[in-house]
């Protein structure tokens, strides 16, 4: 029976806080210049480990980008237990009224989360930089991360409107929820101008996503299902 030696203990120990290092730093370095601006240089004298580090724990720079942003991705998670309890409690929504109610949970959730949590912030960083400059990366994120939400939100929807089933615009009705909470996120100060506000304070929070709840229910009542 092999036994583990206090060496092998603080090696594997060391092992794993340079990889925690190296996503930390990776995490803001990437969100601050993306993946093609940033050296392994800098990333691993950034997270003071050997310049052979990143290949040695990862392969590549570019999969330690991909294992950045499910790290971000991940922690997101964690930090939202309430956003993805809603998210499993809706697959058994049995009633319209109770999918729409899910729907108004989803997006009040969703908009304290993205105004109130350090992880959403930097979580956004990182993602804006990704959006504007795409690599391969993105395909993995959204296939193991924002489709599944997205598939959720979608079957909410036809759950809290029953005909648009099989509709092809249905794709669409999901994203334009969506959209509405993160233009507050991405247009932040221009909203905060146009509403005379200082900041997003919960208060305020709190008026953003009871208005897009409400104005999205009531745009899916009042779709002309015979033009679907």
């Amino acid at each position: 029976m092999e036994t583990t030696t206090n060496s092998q203990i603080e090696q594997k120990a060391e092992e794993l806080g340079a990889k925690a290092r190296l996503l930390s730093v990776a995490e803001k370095l990437f969100a601050e210049r993306g993946l093609a601006a940033t050296s392994i240089r800098d990333l691993a004298r950034k997270a003071e480990v050997n310049i052979a580090a990143v290949n040695y724990y990862f392969g590549s720079k570019e999969n330690l980008y991909l294992e950045t942003l499910r790290h971000t991705f991940q922690k997101t998670v964690a930090s939202s237990p309430k956003f993805e309890q809603i998210l499993k409690e809706a697959q058994t929504a049995k009633t319209p009224q109770a999918a729409q109610q899910a729907i108004t949970e989803y997006i009040e959730v969703f908009m304290h989360f993205i105004f109130t949590s350090d992880e959403a912030r930097r979580h956004a960083c990182l993602m804006s930089r990704e959006m504007s400059d795409p690599t391969p990366a993105l395909d993995v994120v959204v296939a193991e991360f924002i489709l599944p939400k997205h598939k959720a939100l979608t079957a909410l929807i036809v759950q809290a409107q029953p005909a648009l089933t099989g509709s092809k615009d249905l794709p669409f009705y999901a994203l334009s929820i969506v959209s509405q909470c993160l233009h507050y996120h991405f247009a932040l100060p221009i909203i905060l101008k146009l509403l005379n506000k200082k900041e997003m304070t919960p208060e305020v929070v709190n008026q953003v996503a009871k208005h897009i709840a409400s104005f999205s229910l009531q745009a899916l009542k009042s779709l002309n299902l015979n033009n679907l």
